[in-house]
């Protein structure tokens, strides 16, 4: 009868449209997939070149202020060599001054007292300024292992900002390495992906060459076997499908642990 026939073609079209939603599914499901791996693998690459880039800049900043701390003490140490030598010529100058003054003690009586006097101040003035000088070489010998101490913190720190960007890289090189697993497992996603909808297309043909005429018992077997044809490409592919569900959800874990 006609309602039976258009009972029949209403079953079919519902069993079509359930193909179809079946395969834009598919489709929807793997493109969110695809699109949140390319955008965490973009976001954590960036990150880290913008961490490596900081520890470079850091690195450089680091290096110039050992370079500029290994000149002021090479300056300085030239400075104490010169004090140093002033000083020599200082204690020279007193033993000259005190062998003078050991000369003038025996001839006091036949020196004036004015000249005994100069004499006198003279070795005391140069007797401070030695004092001081030696203050001064001794406030150098601080500054100077004051900046050899800054100069080993200084090169503690590039050795750890050395050993910073070392981890880095490697962890830059492992996110490439995901990378290149993530793209390998989009390759075999895509390939399933392929096989699914290969799958749906030989379940739209198969309705299509559904032989609805003939009596109601012939086309009632021809949509229990076009039915029991869809259930047997459905439980095919059943892993497929299970597999790319079950990468969403470790797409979005992955997200939310980022």
């Amino acid at each position: 009868s006609l309602k039976q026939k258009t009972k029949e073609f209403t079953d079919q079209i519902k069993v079509l449209e359930k193909a179809d939603g079946k395969r834009k599914e598919l489709e929807q499901t793997l493109e969110s997939v695809d699109q949140r791996q390319q955008e965490r693998i973009a976001r954590e690459t960036e990150k880290l070149t913008l961490q490596i880039s900081e520890i470079k800049l850091e690195e450089v900043k680091l290096r110039k202020q050992l370079n500029e701390l290994n000149d002021k003490n090479t300056q300085l140490e030239e400075t104490l060599k010169q004090r140093d030598k002033e000083l020599e010529k200082a204690h020279k100058d007193t033993r000259f001054f005190e062998t003078a003054l050991e000369d003038a003690k025996v001839n006091l009586k036949q020196l004036r007292g004015d000249e005994v006097k100069r004499i006198e101040t003279g070795t005391k003035e140069l007797k401070a300024k030695i004092v001081q000088m030696k203050q001064s070489a001794e406030a150098l010998e601080q500054k100077i292992a004051n900046l050899q101490t800054e100069k080993k913190e200084l090169e503690k720190e590039l050795q750890n900002r050395t050993t910073d960007l070392s981890k880095a890289a490697r962890e830059y090189r492992k996110v490439i390495d995901e990378n290149k697993t993530s793209q390998t497992q989009l390759k075999t996603e895509m390939r399933n992906r392929e096989q699914a909808e290969a799958a749906l297309k030989e379940l739209i043909k198969s309705h299509e060459k559904v032989d609805l005429s003939g009596g109601s018992e012939q086309k009632a077997s021809s949509a229990k076997k076009a039915d029991s044809k869809f259930e047997s490409i459905l439980r095919k592919h059943q892993s497929v499908f299970k597999k790319i569900q079950s990468n969403n959800q470790n797409s979005d874990r992955m997200k939310r642990a980022s």
